[in-house]
């Protein structure tokens, strides 16, 4: 009997035991729930600090840089290092038939003159698509299109030449002399720079001679080529690169705001009028002329882990977008094989701003920019701001440091300007 009661004993306090701890485990639920809402709805606050907020901008660009590819068609025998800088007597291949070389630029000449003498000189790049659309997709036999594509590509360098001038650059091929080797004095080559014996198909399509008619579309059509279906030579050939300097192109959104972008569009205006520079000259002008080229505004932009100080030398505004060229005339080194690549480049500079969350900001009912602040008394008050810009990719308002105003109290006919560095803003 006793043996009985303990039993019933023990399942009644195991009963109570299991009661009690549901009964805690609802109570601590309901705390932890308590206190999660807490923190989602309690305010977040950070510190304002005055700060210099670099707007950059990722892009692919384009590289350009005024070259000359010399294609003989037979093997060449190379006497200088892959990349060497070359002057005007220094022998760069020997064992060749210079006359092929000659031969093959007469004829591109040829069908520049017959073919393709704009008057619109932004027509080029139809056919530049209409024949490149014509070579793709073609079995290796089949190679008029692609020889037509070559031809037609390789005429681009001419884009701004006249017809007495390509007469007259014929005249000066006519005029080389048969010879086995090689130098720039003895070829209608007027530049030197770093010598190769390779080509990568984009060096007369990359030209700076086509910066003034450089527009979004051209750089699109640029960037989606396939490189594999250009004419590119890794062998009997040899090129020489400008190493002087190379320019820099990309496209932004028409609304990008860029230091100095108006400053910019003056300055070449001043040199289009005042200088009386033809437009495909103004480039040119600009390497000539390094006392004028000096006080162009500067922009910083990165390739992977490497920077660059270029000078910003043009803004070309379109229906939508606009096209960016820098001119980059020192450290230029690295950028001798770089053709296409994704750049950082640094387009807009605030200096004295405070960086916060754009939804930080908010209208009032004035239609004024403001935030709250929580003062050193732990007081929240708004604040009127000047919003001086906005980073879209990181989600941030730039506020004027100078520009926080104390809203209107009784009897002040304007706001006042506030001190509040270090101060706490609230994060809505």
């Amino acid at each position: 009997m006793k043996n009985n009661d303990e039993y019933v004993k023990g399942k009644y306090l195991k009963r109570i035991k299991r009661r009690n701890t549901i009964k805690i485990i609802v109570i601590l639920f309901v705390f932890l729930l308590a206190v999660a809402v807490m923190i989602v709805t309690k305010e977040k606050t950070m510190i304002l600090e005055p700060e210099t907020f670099v707007v950059q901008k990722e892009v692919p660009a384009l590289f350009m840089r005024e070259e000359a590819v010399m294609y003989f068609g037979h093997d060449i025998i190379g006497v200088e290092a892959e990349g060497a800088k070359v002057a005007k007597d220094t022998v760069l291949a020997k064992q060749l038939d210079i006359l092929k070389y000659t031969e093959r630029e007469k004829m591109i000449i040829d069908a520049k003159l017959t073919h393709y003498m704009y008057e619109d000189r932004s027509a080029f790049l139809a056919d530049m698509k209409r024949v490149y659309s014509d070579s793709t997709n073609l079995k290796s036999a089949d190679e008029e299109a692609v020889n037509k594509r070559n031809i037609m590509f390789a005429t681009v360098k001419y884009l701004f030449y006249s017809e007495e001038e390509l007469k007259r650059l014929k005249e000066r091929f006519d005029g080389v002399e048969a010879s086995s080797e090689v130098t720039l004095r003895k070829v209608p080559v007027d530049f030197t720079g770093q010598l190769f014996y390779s080509s990568d198909g984009f060096e007369e399509i990359a030209s700076p001679a086509l910066l003034s008619v450089v527009s979004p579309e051209y750089l699109d059509f640029i960037m989606k080529l396939n490189a594999e279906k250009l004419d590119k030579h890794t062998t009997m050939t040899l090129k020489i690169a400008d190493n002087s300097c190379v320019y820099v192109a990309f496209v932004l959104p028409l609304e990008t705001k860029v230091d100095y972008e108006t400053t910019v569009m003056d300055y070449k205006n001043n040199v289009l009028t005042k200088q009386n520079v033809a437009n495909s000259d103004y480039y040119k002008f600009l390497e000539n002329r390094m006392d004028i080229l000096t006080q162009y505004p500067q922009m910083r932009f990165w390739v992977g882990q490497d920077s660059y100080l270029s000078r910003l030398v043009d803004v070309k505004e379109y229906q939508e977008k606009k096209v960016i060229v820098l001119m980059v005339t020192h450290d230029v080194e690295k950028l001798m094989t770089i053709r296409r690549a994704t750049i950082k480049a640094e387009v807009e500079q605030y200096k004295n701003v405070f960086v916060v969350p754009k939804a930080s900001v908010y209208k009032n009912t004035e239609g004024r920019d403001c935030i709250d602040i929580i003062d050193k008394n732990k007081t929240r008050k708004s604040y009127g701001v000047h919003v001086r810009g906005y980073d879209e990719e990181s989600g941030s308002a730039l506020i004027d440091t100078k520009g926080v105003l104390m809203p209107v109290e009784a009897g002040q006919e304007e706001p006042k300007s506030v001190e509040h560095k270090d101060s706490v803003i609230v994060i809505r």
